[in-house]
Formats: structure tokens, sequence, C-alpha cells
């Protein structure tokens, strides 16, 4: 409306607006007189009405006196010269209808029964009720009241006067108005036709754009003012317009060249974008492929014996390796997000697992460090979810990554939450630290590229400053938010949430699998204490917590405490009571104790004594596969292997695929990625045919039936993807098709599409691991056609002879000796074992030897070689002990103070050579 009256003419405007005015004057004035009348016409008709039942009280009061109804009722007759009463009533004081009257004229239902209040003091009462007005009038003799008269009223009186008042309003107003109307008429046009003048030579002005027009100035109101104002406007722009069009005649020669130049820079920039992308895709591959043949040969060289300084030299190799791996993938990365060139997947995934296995990559670096690693995973986390697994990961591995590396000391936890609704799972994922912290003014730009909380040249921390700002990206691309709270030496909180979408299925773990179970935990660590005991109560198991060593002892050393619980889980770092000094206390009582089982690193798992003193051991960070199927396992209620012969460990999957005789292709152009995977074949006792090209590749298909092809997609003569095509033309309408896996230095946006349209079946970006080559070969070969194989316990819970009461060997370790074979086929176990037995007493010569010379250098000699011959034939505490000679002996001037070192170095060593042979056996 307002803007509809906004478009009217000046003219129109005025005549409406005095027109409004004059309505409203009228109807207010109206409306008062009519309030007015109304009020007077109603006042007048109640005080009728309340005389009237006044004096039919005081007839009533001897009807009701001689209990005559028929009397009353005749008093009420008298109400037919009163037509608008439409009915009257007489109650007796106690509310009993005494006498009725009701008027000839009334038409429909009486109004409901009226009853009224005990008693002698109600006063009159007036009031309106169904569009009615009712009046209660008391009826009295002497003070007393003995009833009431109810009469009715249907107002037909007031409504009269109403319908009166509004025709003769209505018949005024419109006279009133037809007169306003005729004078705005005429007021108006006297007012607006300077305007409408005016405005119609701005219209003139503005179609024709002739300012040279002038507008008559007839008065000299504001009117005239307005005008004046417009010819003098026209006056400048006639002259701006003189000027303008001299300048346009030379703007548009500048447009003219100004435009070929921004062509020309545009198609310098398109062609600068493409070389880009182009030199990206090919530094991709160039440093990929001898990237590959780096990590690769020295995966492989791992796998040989060298001594410590060797071994030192390849780990500093293989970190060098994978950090320039990184630092590639980053700047690939960011240059993909600033391209908008990412693409992201949506896959199947199980969040929790996938979190698990993110700080299962971090568990030596944190364990170096002594910082714990927690995962608290929400019971009620949907099993498998919708998304981009690979950005996820990518993303948490960076935060959880720094957190690691900016942590000294304390706890980094990782929590995980849902919420769902209509299969629409939000997720928050969040990353705490106990570390040192982010300052304020580092926290604003923590997300921006290239951009460290220390960027000085002193500072201590390495990094390119890329990470968080491709996962903040990277995150955003996924329909999420990536958050930060920090403060210096209070640690951190990465929060990560993105909205996925659950896949309806079972769950991964039943509630009912620890029915019955009860579990006692020992931990001094209260998040990883709660987190353990959330989850062991969803699986439904109840749960008992204590802080720490000493607390625990003194409640299991009571009588009959020990046996309320079928488990008990015991960190191995405790303050004061540490949890192997626990389970050695509990094993000493001469009572039935339940299952031990230790919560321990990998790194801290060489101790011996845990055979003797747990069950079986749980390694942080914990997972809940196997805190589920450890416990269940223990109790008798669960084999110990996996349920899919995909999950068989790699001793299995080694003798399966030595004994599978596959015949494998592989397609690769550069030797040292020839070399290094066959390598890496050959040592699961796999042999390959190589070729060099695309040609190579389809020829020996046709002549050879294989069971695998690894192709590589970048070779001269024909690519990965033409050979992949003409093969999989060959084999159209044959039995078997075989499978084809891409094996490429390429990673940009689209490789792995195009390996995929190609024909391809998967896709294996260099560099690569030998678990990750192998995993692949065993995927699309074995992995569907082996039966699950349930057997005993593997080798770890092999027994030693009971007579020995600490068998102090690494079984892991020699049990590694029997997948490898020396040039002459003989196990590289034998060769050991053998050595170490032969070499024993030459160590011990020479050690007497020093020691008697008082040679304390000779001594740190003897053990350095004795230790590392030690911890090769799996004798860890043996290695321990010479490794406290050698620091001993460093600091030593006199070898009389390493005699009683020496002496148990020499029972350790009989018990390590007496354990050897049985263990040789077994193995």
């Amino acid at each position: 409306m307002k803007t509809k009256f906004a478009d009217f003419s000046i003219r129109w405007k005025l005549t409406l607006s005095m027109l409004l005015l004059a309505l409203v004057l009228l109807v207010t004035s109206s409306t008062l007189f009519f309030i007015k009348n109304v009020q007077s016409t109603t006042d007048n008709l109640q005080q009728t009405l309340s005389t009237l039942g006044t004096l039919l009280a005081v007839e009533s009061v001897s009807a009701i006196e001689f209990d005559d109804p028929l009397a009353a009722e005749e008093n009420l007759k008298n109400l037919e010269n009163f037509p608008s009463i439409v009915t009257a009533r007489i109650f007796l004081e106690d509310g009993t209808l005494f006498a009725v009257y009701t008027s000839p004229t009334l038409r429909g239902k009486l109004p409901p029964e009226f009853t009224t209040h005990k008693g002698n003091s109600v006063p009159l009462n007036i009031f309106k009720k169904y569009g009615l007005i009712h009046f209660n009038i008391p009826i009295k003799s002497g003070d007393d009241v003995i009833g009431f008269i109810h009469l009715v009223d249907d107002k037909r009186d007031i409504n009269r006067t109403v319908r009166n008042h509004i025709q003769l309003t209505m018949l005024i107003t419109s006279g009133l108005f037809l007169l306003a109307f005729i004078g705005a008429m005429v007021l108006a046009r006297m007012l607006t036709n300077p305007v409408l003048k005016l405005s119609s030579d701005v219209a003139y002005v503005a179609g024709h754009h002739d300012y040279s027009r002038r507008t008559e100035q007839e008065s000299k109101d504001e009117v005239g003012e307005l005008v004046g104002g417009f010819n003098h406007l026209l006056e400048q722009l006639e002259q701006r317009e003189n000027e303008l069009s001299e300048y346009r005649h030379s703007l548009e020669e500048k447009v003219q060249k100004r435009t070929a130049l921004l062509k020309e820079q545009k198609e310098r920039a398109e062609l600068a974008n493409q070389a880009k992308s182009q030199f990206l895709a090919s530094m991709s591959h160039e440093i990929r492929t001898p990237m590959n043949g780096i990590l690769g040969m020295a995966e492989l060289l791992a796998k040989t014996k060298m001594d410590s300084r060797q071994k030192e030299f390849l780990a500093t190799i293989r970190n060098s390796g994978e950090s320039l791996f990184v630092l590639i993938s980053d700047i690939l990365d960011l240059s993909k997000i600033e391209s908008g060139k990412i693409d992201l997947e949506s896959v199947s995934f199980e969040p929790g697992s996938l979190i698990e296995q993110t700080l299962g990559m971090f568990a030596t670096m944190a364990r170096e460090k002594q910082v714990e690693l927690i995962a608290v995973i929400d019971p009620g986390l949907p099993r498998e979810v919708v998304g981009d697994m690979q950005r996820i990961r990518q993303v948490l591995t960076n935060i959880v990554g720094n957190a690691v590396k900016f942590t000294n000391q304390g706890q980094i936890a990782v929590r995980c939450t849902s919420h769902t609704q209509d299969h629409i799972c939000k997720l928050t994922i969040s990353v705490q630290d106990s570390g040192i912290g982010i300052n304020e003014k580092a926290l604003k730009s923590i997300f921006d590229s290239f951009s460290q909380a220390d960027g000085s040249t002193t500072r201590k921390y390495g990094g390119t400053g890329l990470g968080l700002s491709i996962s903040r990206q990277l995150v955003e691309l996924m329909g999420g938010t990536l958050t930060v709270e920090s403060s210096p030496g209070m640690g951190s909180t990465f929060t990560m949430q993105m909205t996925v979408q659950q896949i309806q299925g079972q769950s991964l773990f039943s509630e009912k699998d620890f029915r019955d179970i009860r579990i006692a935990i020992v931990d001094d660590n209260g998040e990883n204490r709660l987190a353990m005991k959330d989850q062991l109560s969803s699986w439904g198991a109840a749960v008992t917590c204590f802080l720490d060593g000493e607390e625990a002892l003194q409640y299991f050393s009571k009588p009959g405490n020990c046996n309320t619980f079928d488990a008990i889980l015991i960190d191995r770092r405790m303050p004061g009571l540490s949890g192997m000094d626990l389970a050695k206390a509990l094993r000493n009582q001469a009572i039935k104790i339940p299952a031990l089982l230790l919560l321990t690193c990998v790194q801290e798992c060489d101790d011996h004594e845990y055979k003797r003193l747990f069950d079986e051991l749980i390694f942080k960070p914990i997972r809940r596969q196997q805190l589920h199927d450890t416990i269940l396992y223990i109790l008798g209620r669960k084999k110990q292997n996996g349920d899919s012969a995909r999950k068989q460990d790699n001793a299995t999957i080694r003798k399966l695929l030595a004994k599978s005789n596959l015949q494998l292709l592989v397609a690769e152009d550069s030797e040292v990625n020839r070399d290094v995977l066959s390598g890496m074949m050959e040592d699961f006792g796999l042999t390959a045919d190589f070729a060099e090209n695309g040609i190579e590749v389809v020829e020996m298909y046709k002549n050879k039936e294989y069971d695998f092809i690894f192709m590589d997609c970048q070779m001269p003569f024909l690519d990965g993807y033409d050979a992949t095509r003409q093969i999989r033309n060959l084999e159209s309408g044959a039995s078997k098709r075989i499978a084809i896996v891409a094996l490429t230095a390429n990673a940009l946006t689209g490789d792995r599409q195009n390996a995929l349209d190609a024909g391809m079946d998967d896709y294996l970006a260099k560099p690569f691991r030998q678990e990750q080559l192998i995993d692949m070969i065993y995927t699309w070969t074995l992995a569907e056609n082996e039966e699950v194989q349930t057997a005993s316990p593997p080798n770890d819970q092999l027994e030693l002879p009971r007579d020995m009461p600490d068998a102090p060997l690494d079984l892991p370790v020699l049990r590694g000796y029997t997948k490898i074979k020396n040039g002459e086929g003989k196990d590289l176990l034998d060769i050991i074992i053998d050595g170490f037995l032969k070499n024993g007493d030459i160590y011990f010569s020479e050690l007497d030897k020093a020691i008697d010379e008082n040679d304390c250098p000779g001594v740190v000699a003897v053990a350095h070689k004795f230790k590392s011959a030690s911890g090769q034939a799996g004798g860890t505490q043996l290695m321990q002990m010479l490794i406290e000679l050698e620091k001993m002996a460093k600091e030593s001037s006199s070898t009389a103070g390493l005699l009683t070192t020496v002496s148990d170095i020499r029972k350790e060593f009989i018990l390590v050579t007496e354990a050897l042979p049985n263990v040789r056996e077994q193995l």
C-alpha cells in the first residue's frame, strides 16, 4: 500500500491526504457521539429496569411469605408492557425457582437457569451474559432477604438507538465527505499545476537529453525556488555534457588499447596456469619416483643385518625421506586447493577405527617423549559413516602430529562424539594436548598459509606452516569447521566438526558381549581410566576403578575381594607402586587371583617378567577392538584370531603367498623402482616378470597367463592407461578377469579416477611401503578365496620350560628371523642363535682379561659388542645389563667395582643359553 501511494501524482496525494484528514475528523466525532448516545441509552435502560425490578420485589414479598407462586406469576405478568424483558424469574433464598415469566415475543431458547448464592447479603447485581442484560434484585422482608428476582432484557431499545444513530451518521458523513472532496480537488489543482509543469520539463530533458531547455518561473515561493534551481542545474549539465563528449572520444581509444592488453595478459595467465598444472603433475611424478626408490630400498635395507651405527644412519635416511614426502604432499595439496581442483570422495568407513589407527602412527614418538596418547570414543558412535576418509585422516594426522611435536610431558587426548538425526551424523573430533600452547598473537594467524607460532630464525620446531592451513581448507571443503583454543603453557585444543551420513547396520560390538563380566581398572590417568570404564560399561561389564596401585593393593589384600572380579587391567607406569610391582604383590598372595592384563606400550613389552606376571598385554594407545577381543579371549569367550582372512598377520600372509605360486607381471620403466619391487616381493617369497613399457606388457600378457599386474601409468611408447584398455579388450568374453593395479607417482586430482576409468581395479601411489604393496597383491589374489583360520594362540603364547623361573627371551624378535633366509637358504634364526652360543665364551674371556688388567676401555669395548649380540639373540634383559656395564666402565677408573655386575651378567647368560635351544625347536 505504501509503494502504491508513493507512485501517485502530487495532485492525488494532496487530494487523498485532505480527504483522509476530513474522514478521520468525521469518523472521530461520529464515534464519540455514538458512544455517548449508546451509554446514555444503556444507563436509562438500567435505571428503568432496576426501578421496575425493585417494585416487583416489593409486590412479591407477600406471595413468597404465603407460598403463593400463582400470585407471584400474576405480578410478573405486568411485565408484558415491557417487550424488551424476555423473561423474569423469582428464586427463593435457597435458590429454588418460585415463579417464571416468559415474554410472548421471545424467540429462540431461554438462557440457562440462573442460580443465586445463598445468604441475605447479596447486593443488586447487574451483568451481561449471552448478549442479554441480566438483573438480580433481592426480595426483602424487613432486613431479611427472602428471595431474588432475575430479569433478562434483550437490549432491543439499545439496538434500535444504535441503528438509528448509524443511519444518521452515514447520511451526514457522506454529505460532508462529498463537500470535502470537491474542495480538496480544487485546492490540489491550484497547488500542483506549477509542479506538474516542472515535472513535464524534467521528463522532456531526461528523454531527449536537451539540456538547453528552461522552465518559466511564475512565483517566488518554494516551487519558484525549485524551478530556479532546476534551470541552474540544466546550465551546469549542458556545460558538463560538452566536456564529457570531448573526453568520451579520447576514452574510447584508451579502452580499446586497455582491453587488448587485458586480453593478452589473460591469455598469458591461462597459459601460465596450464603450465603450472603440467609442472605440478610432472614434478609429482619425477619426485615421487626417486622417493619410492629411496624409501623402498631403505625398507628393504632395514631387514638386513646391520650394526647400531648403520641402523642409525638408515633411520635418518627414512625419517628424512618421509619428511620430504610430507612436504611435497603439502605443497601439492595447497596448489590444488588454491586452483579449486581438489576432489572429495564419499566412502564408508569406521570413524572410531580411523581415530585409533591415526593415534597408532604416533605411538612410538609419544612413547619416546613419555607422553600418553588417549582415544576417548563415544560408545554411541555410529559404526560406519560416509565421507572422505582419507582427507579426514590427513587432517587428523596433521593435528595429532603437531600435538606430539609440541608436547613434552603429560598427555594428548583425542575425543570423538556424535549426534545423529534422520541418518545425518554430526561428528565432533577434538585433539587436546598439554603442550606449550599458542600465544594470542600467533593464534589469530595459525590457520594462515606459511604461518607458524614461532617463525624466528632461532625457532625450536620445524615445519612449513602449511599443515593447519591445508587442514582448515579441507575441513571447510567437506562442509565442516576447524577451530582452536589455546593459551601459552596451558596446551591447545583443536576441534573439527563435520556432517556425514550414517550407514544403518549392526553395531561393531554387542551390548551383551560382557554380560556378567566384572572388571577392575587400575590406572592413575583419570582420562584413560574413565574412557575404558565407559567403553566396558557400554558392552555390559560391571567396572570398578582404582586411582593407583596402592589403593588397588589395599583393596585386593582383603580376603575375598579378588574373587569378585574376572579380570584386572593394570597400567604399567604409575607413580608409587608401578603396574609390575602390583602384579608381583598379587601373585605373591596365597590366593586365587583373576586374569591380569597389562596396559603398556609396544616398546615396553620387552621386559621378560610380563609373561610370568600377566596373562596378556593390551598395547597403548588402547584400541577398542583389541580391548574387546583380548579380554574375551583371556576369559575363554572368544578365539584370538580375527574374523576375516584379510586380517591375517604378516606371518600367515607370507606363508600363503609363498605357496600360492602366483604369476605376477610388473610394468615399470624405472630401473630403481624395479629393484625396489623385486626386493619387496622376494622378501615374501614372490617372483615377478618385468616389462619396461606398455607394448611389452601387452605382448607378455598375450603369451602367458598372469594372476596380477602392477601397471605404471607413465611409460614410453605406450602408457599404462592404453595398455590396460588393450588388455581389457583382449580378455573380453574370457571367463577370468585379471586384476590390474595402477602403480604411479602421479598424485594430482583425477589420477585415481583416470586409472579406474581405464579399466584398472585399484590405485597405489608412490612412494609406498612393503606392507601396502603386499596387501594389494593379497587383496586382489588370495583374500577372497582363503578360508578363515581359527587356530591356537599365536607364538607369543609359547611356553618355555617350567624349570626355568625366568626365561628372558623376546619371542617376537626371534620369530621375525624365521621369515628371512640368507643367500644359501639357511634360516637367519639358526645363524644368530648358533653365533651367539659360539661367541659367548669368547666375550667372557675378553671381559675377564680386561678386568684382570684393570682396563676399563677394554671392558667398554667388549660390553658394546656383547650387548649387540645379546639383543639380536632376543636376550633383552641380558642386553640391558651389558648396557649398564658399559656405562659403569666409562665412568670408572677401576674395574674392581664391576665384578658384581659381571657375575650377574654371567648368570643371565646361562639362562639365555639354556632357553635358546628350546625356543628354536618351538619356532
